[in-house]
């Protein structure tokens, strides 16, 4: 069978059919020609046994040309970013995902035992850091929309690094990460990011993956790398507030802004209303975030002692400790002076 794959090239021979439910990923074998009835009753050709599947949900027409039809499902068959109507048959290529119910599902060629995936140059952390900095930047302007993948594989590296350099394209990047490897997914949507997603998790089997979008998951280098996090759990250093309520979000815009300049920033608020949060959320968004985040507990500190931990003019500190003091240790990082319970 020859049909196109998402780049336009003619792909000829069998085809799989991936299914990715969270982590789990199954590949089945598609026939050469007819269709697949995809559904969660005994009848369905490929069944998927979950809950938000309808019996007989979709038809995978295999042509060519390869076509996706819904056949009525009462929790919608998504493909190229919509919803199909019922009846409705829209052309698919060949590495396209597409979504049945809550489960995603990913055609791809079979490809022979003696393929082997040509090996790219690993990008370094910090020039990874750089360039997803690059592309936030970029997408801020309107220029594209972009993902995240970072993958903690079970197997080695440079054997993990080869099989996932040959599902990528030209444009995106591959590199090492401390929990295995990352990739910036260019100019792709979320329905391309989880396609890869699939593809990844089928090539590594037993590989924990977090994938997050620019700008559907987050806007901000530091936010993509902790929402995409492997196994869905972000690094403790790299929490950050859920933020739902629009005057929230107004609020943590303007700390983007601040954070940008070396303007001191003073924070007002009664006891637990989240002073020190939102302190935090200005360093991380700071050109300082590498830096130490220094708490002072004002309140605690007598008014003699107090210029002296924090500028540190004499060579003993608060309670006759040595060192250079507060301000010396915090560097290029920051302060947050507070008087808790006033």
């Amino acid at each position: 069978m020859t049909v196109k794959d998402s780049q336009g090239v003619a792909t000829t021979g069998r085809l799989r059919l991936l299914v990715v439910d969270g982590d789990s990923v199954t590949s089945r074998e598609l026939p050469e020609q007819g269709s697949v009835l995809l559904g969660r009753g005994a009848e369905a050709d490929i069944r998927l046994e979950l809950p938000r599947v309808s019996r007989q949900h979709a038809r995978l027409w295999l042509g060519p040309p390869l076509m996706l039809e819904d056949l009525g499902s009462s929790n919608g068959t998504r493909a190229a970013g919509r919803t199909l109507k019922t009846g409705e048959r829209l052309m698919l290529n060949v590495g396209d995902g597409f979504e049945v119910g809550s489960v995603w599902l990913l055609v791809q060629p079979e490809r022979p035992a003696s393929e082997t995936a040509r090996p790219r140059r690993l990008a370094s952390p910090e020039y990874f850091e750089t360039r997803l900095e690059e592309e936030c930047a970029r997408a801020e302007q309107g220029a594209t929309r972009f993902g995240l993948l970072r993958v903690t594989p079970s197997l080695d590296a440079v054997e993990a690094a080869a099989r996932v350099s040959g599902l990528l394209r030209t444009a995106d990047l591959l590199g090492r990460d401390v929990r295995g490897l990352q990739v910036l997914v260019a100019e792709s949507t979320p329905d391309r990011v989880e396609a890869l997603a699939a593809k990844v998790l089928a090539a590594l089997p037993g590989a924990q993956l977090g994938r997050a979008c620019w700008p559907d998951t987050a806007r901000s280098p530091d936010a993509l790398y902790a929402a995409a996090a492997p196994g869905g759990t972000a690094e403790k250093d790299e929490a950050r507030p859920v933020i739902e309520e629009p005057s929230m979000r107004a609020l943590h815009a303007m700390v983007r802004r601040v954070a940008a300049s070396d303007l001191t920033v003073l924070l007002l608020g009664e006891t637990g209303v989240g002073k020190e949060v939102l302190a935090q959320a200005v360093h991380q968004a700071s050109p300082r975030k590498r830096g130490p985040f220094v708490a002072i507990n004002c309140g605690a500190i007598s008014p003699s002692l107090l210029e002296r931990v924090v500028r540190a003019r004499e060579g003993r500190v608060h309670r006759g400790g040595e060192g250079e003091g507060r301000a010396a240790r915090v560097g290029e990082g920051r302060h947050l002076l507070s008087r808790r319970g006033g």
